[in-house]
């Protein structure tokens, strides 16, 4: 895979991102490919100009089907991350996240903690990142989340995991989750829901 932007500013730390990951290399790769392709084209049209080039059912045929082509090998890779963002494996640790304006409510094993966003006067590793409670999660083991709102939509995302789910009143969601790399899984409301929208993140530590 092309990696080059990898140490710049995205690198996928579960399958998820490494599916999105290869998924952004190959429309890359493909529009380079036809970037160059089109350079040939009106090169080669310009430099030929004849009412034969111009009427050619052969070409017309191809820039017909070549598009058809590239958007079924689109379709198949999309629906393939579709499909792995859904369902990954069987899960064997599950918590429920609870939105709330403008915090986090962890159920686990009957047990409820709020996560609150650390304020200036306490020590943080990063601000406006870190919290006062986070969830840890064993590494190689498939996470079940589960996810819904007290009070307003909300929305949880991981960039780093290339993942999203939304947090609907009266709704479960279910996110799977599962990482190889130890280290702070950092999320974020990704839903405008109020004028502390943007102090409403989440951590989840991988631990062996």
């Amino acid at each position: 895979m092309l990696n080059f932007y990898r140490d710049i500013w995205f690198e996928p730390s579960n399958i998820m991102g490494e599916v999105l990951e290869m998924y952004y290399n190959m429309i890359m790769m493909y529009l380079i490919f036809i970037f160059f392709l089109l350079t040939f084209f009106f090169y080669f049209l310009f430099s030929f100009w004849t009412s034969k080039v111009i009427i050619s059912h052969t070409m017309e045929f191809m820039f017909f089907l070549f598009p058809i082509f590239l958007l079924s090998l689109f379709l198949i890779f999309s629906m393939k991350a579709l499909y792995m963002s859904e369902k990954l494996f069987g899960e064997i640790f599950s918590f429920k996240l609870t939105g709330n304006q403008w915090y986090w409510t962890i159920e686990l094993k009957e047990n409820l903690l709020n996560s609150y966003i650390l304020n200036y006067e306490k020590e943080y590793y990063m601000r406006n990142v870190d919290t006062s409670n986070h969830i840890f999660m064993p590494i190689n083991t498939p996470s079940l989340l589960l996810i819904t709102s007290q009070d307003v939509i909300h929305s949880l995302g991981f960039p780093d995991g290339g993942l999203k789910v939304d947090a609907i009143p009266g709704r479960l969601n279910t996110l799977e989750i599962f990482s190889y790399n130890i280290g702070l899984l950092n999320g974020y409301c990704t839903e405008l829901c109020g004028p502390l929208h943007a102090y409403m993140p989440f951590q989840i530590e991988f631990l062996i």
